[in-house]
């Protein structure tokens, strides 16, 4: 069974490789980006992707801080949670990937 690679990166490169090298995670900021806030419901229509696939990925994204949730995930239970992008903390990965990689 072959080993999973793991080079050696800078620090932060590897939180941006988590945030941003994925297809589905892309798509998922560029549409709440380009499109607005939207419902895990209405992110995966936009998207043609299953809930279930999205989900994952969405959890992720919150939890390296590039989504944010309203109402907050503190508040009561609630059926119908708004994402929308931390775009600061969108731009921080992005400086850290290109630093990492040795442009800047």
């Amino acid at each position: 069974m072959p080993s999973v690679a793991r080079p050696e990166l800078p620090a932060g490169v590897g939180v941006a490789i988590d945030a941003l090298g994925n297809r589905v995670k892309a798509a998922a900021i560029r549409s709440l980006l380009v499109d607005g806030r939207a419902t895990q419901t209405e992110l995966a229509a936009r998207l043609s992707v299953t809930r279930s696939n999205l989900q994952l990925h969405l959890a992720v994204l919150e939890d390296l801080g590039v989504l944010l949730v309203h109402p907050p995930r503190e508040e009561p239970d609630t059926r119908r949670r708004l994402y929308s992008v931390d775009v600061d903390r969108l731009r921080q990965l992005h400086e850290d990937l290109g630093r990492g990689l040795g442009l800047a």
